[in-house]
């Protein structure tokens, strides 16, 4: 008797577990339940930068090769699976050869308008095995704004530009995309938000001097580049004069900034500019070449910097002689000839 009855207890155990387990089975996801026990991919295949999209067949393509190779690389949906390790900031990777953080600061999602986006709308090179090896994982989620964001005139401007024929090379480091001039995680709408607005407006140092320090570097003219890094806001950041997208050298035709363009680029603050007008943009970037070849200015230079002055513009050696006495009044006879009222307003 007691016999049977524990061979009564073992059978009705059984079903209890087998019915669980077909409950579980039935409730998850089948997407979850193969990503939980898919083995690891060894040789996960990468795709390449996707350049702006010219036509929808183009877009609808690149909106859905690249998530048929990663649908089944993460558990969870959204950020979530890879914020696992990237929240954690200690996370550290070898990139480039080189030990560097991969932390990503998740509150900065927040208030950005891609915070409802997971990170494979961007990533779109994601794989078991990080791709750094292969192509400019950077270059690639840069370059990913198109399957979104369908600025036909900006990209355009943009392919046509040199930042665009770099960034659409073969070669995986040159060139600006999109995400290296408009941010990243931290990315904010330029119309929605005035205060953003004014303070990208302010950023041209880090937005185009993480390339171009040495340009950066010499605007240091009165009215336009020592006004901008005094904090004017009527005074203009690069891309006012070297245009937006279509960023090009002054040696082409088209650039806003070449011979036959310039008037026309200063009359955008300045009405009426002529050409006679543009002779002054040589002091733009190159004030400091031409003080240098003027003896007079020179010799001033020279004495200036003997009594406590910089090299920096309006950075002083902390009471110095220069900024105790000199530099006051320096100010004031400026002021008389240079008014910042002069300067024009948007």
């Amino acid at each position: 008797m007691n016999g049977k009855l524990l061979v009564l207890k073992v059978g009705l155990l059984f079903i209890v577990i087998l019915v669980v387990f077909a409950v579980v089975f039935v409730s998850l996801d089948q997407k979850s339940i193969l990503t939980r026990f898919l083995p690891e991919k060894k040789d996960s295949k990468v795709t390449s930068a996707v350049p702006p999209a010219t036509n929808t067949n183009q877009k609808e393509e690149a909106a859905v090769q690249p998530q048929d190779e990663t649908s089944l690389t993460l558990n969870l949906r959204g950020r979530s699976g890879c914020l696992v390790c990237h929240s954690d900031r200690n996370a550290v990777g070898r990139i480039d050869g080189e030990i560097r953080s991969i932390y990503v600061d998740d509150t900065l999602f927040t208030d950005s308008p891609h915070k409802d986006l997971t990170c494979l709308s961007c990533h779109l090179d994601f794989s078991y095995t990080h791709p750094t090896e292969v192509v400019n994982y950077k270059k690639v989620a840069g370059l990913s704004c198109s399957r979104c964001h369908d600025h036909k005139k900006e990209a355009e401007d943009y392919r046509a530009s040199v930042h665009g024929r770099l960034a659409l090379s073969e070669d995986p480091e040159e060139g600006a995309t999109c995400g290296d001039c408009h941010g990243a995680h931290d990315i904010k709408s330029l119309k929605k938000s005035k205060e953003y607005k004014l303070k990208f407006r302010s950023s041209a140092k880090e937005v185009c001097g993480q390339c171009h320090m040495d340009r950066y570097t010499t605007y240091n003219d009165y009215y336009h580049g020592r006004a901008y890094k005094r904090g004017a806001h009527d005074a203009p950041p690069c891309w006012d004069c070297h245009d937006y997208h279509n960023v090009l050298p002054a040696s082409e035709a088209a650039s806003s900034i070449s011979a036959t363009n310039l008037a026309k680029t200063c009359g955008g603050c300045h009405r009426g500019s002529t050409k006679k007008f543009t002779e002054y943009a040589l002091l733009v970037h190159s004030r400091k070449k031409i003080e240098e070849t003027n003896p007079v200015l020179r010799y001033k230079n020279l004495v200036l910097g003997w009594l406590g002055r910089t090299t920096e513009p309006y950075s002083k050696t902390s009471g110095s002689l220069y900024t105790s006495y000199v530099k006051p009044y320096l100010d004031k006879i400026r002021s008389w000839f240079f008014p910042e009222s002069l300067r024009p307003k948007k």
